[in-house]
């Protein structure tokens, strides 16, 4: 988990960065956190052969734990922003 946490706080860092860019679309963290809340792939029935990809890690292999992973970095990118609002 410490990895997560230290990528959701890697892009809320890129998110503040951005923010004086283009304020009229939001940071890039809002962004990610919203793609990797309700990922909608663009060819939906590969998420069903994961498993078939030559050197595919089996930690990838399932489409349900790409989307786990995909929360838990979310969850982390929340967190980080709670702990960087307390400071």
């Amino acid at each position: 988990m410490r990895l997560l946490c230290d990528s959701g706080h890697d892009v809320l860092k890129v998110g503040e960065a951005s923010a004086d860019q283009a304020p009229e679309e939001g940071t890039v963290a809002t962004q990610v956190a919203a793609q990797l809340a309700s990922p909608q792939p663009k060819d939906e029935p590969t998420t069903q052969r994961l498993s078939n990809y030559k050197g595919l890690a089996t930690r990838w292999h399932t489409w349900k734990q790409v989307t786990t992973v995909f929360q838990q970095v979310t969850d982390a990118m929340l967190t980080a922003t709670i702990n960087l609002d307390k400071d």
